[in-house]
């Protein structure tokens, strides 16, 4: 880990290489949590991976023990006649619900 945490001046310059414009409050903010980022990514580039590692085949975000909801909820439509459609493309793209 290191302790040379990267500056607002610093992130002015990157955005100049990247063409990127943030504003002194955003530049502010990345400036306490860039360090952490880059030690992360230092952290996961350090582990080496041997050519004959297989790929993930499967990625799931959901917490461990999380359950879908089930049964329950079932649409019902209206019998109810909408009318005529519009006549042009436009009223119809803008008619309300």
């Amino acid at each position: 880990m290191s302790d040379d945490i990267p500056s607002a001046d610093q992130i002015a310059g990157a955005e100049r290489l990247l063409g990127l414009a943030y504003t002194a409050g955003e530049r502010a903010q990345m400036a306490g949590n860039l360090q952490g980022q880059i030690d992360a990514a230092r952290l996961i580039r350090a582990h080496r991976l041997p050519n004959g590692a297989p790929t993930a085949c499967r990625f799931d975000p959901r917490l461990p023990g999380f359950r879908m909801p089930t049964g329950g909820t079932v649409a019902q439509f209206s019998d109810a006649d909408p009318g005529p459609l519009p006549d042009s493309d436009e009223d119809i793209a803008f008619a309300p619900p």
